[in-house]
């Protein structure tokens, strides 16, 4: 017996952004790829400081992180009105 599971689509969709970042550990430059247009990406490092930020309003962006020293970082993705942060390390 098959069974049909019936949702609706629409507000439950919206609780996590929807995209994809690589590589990780990153050298020079990450990836973010979306299925919304990205409105804004903010690099903290462990302090909690912007080092990077930027508007790209793209589905796909590139992240120059070149100049960062290695380490960890804490990448603020922020689709519509939802902000999604991922955990980063820096080689």
């Amino acid at each position: 017996l098959d069974s049909v599971v019936n949702e609706p689509l629409g507000i439950n969709d919206l609780e996590t952004t929807q995209f994809t970042y690589l590589p990780n550990p990153v050298n020079d430059q990450l990836t973010i790829n979306a299925q919304t247009s990205v409105n804004d990406i903010a690099v903290l490092n462990m302090l909690g400081q912007v080092v990077l930020r930027q508007s790209p309003n793209s589905l796909n962006c590139v992240v120059d992180m070149a100049a960062l020293r290695t380490g960890v970082y804490f990448v603020q993705v922020s689709i519509g009105n939802k902000t999604q942060t991922v955990r980063v390390l820096k080689q």
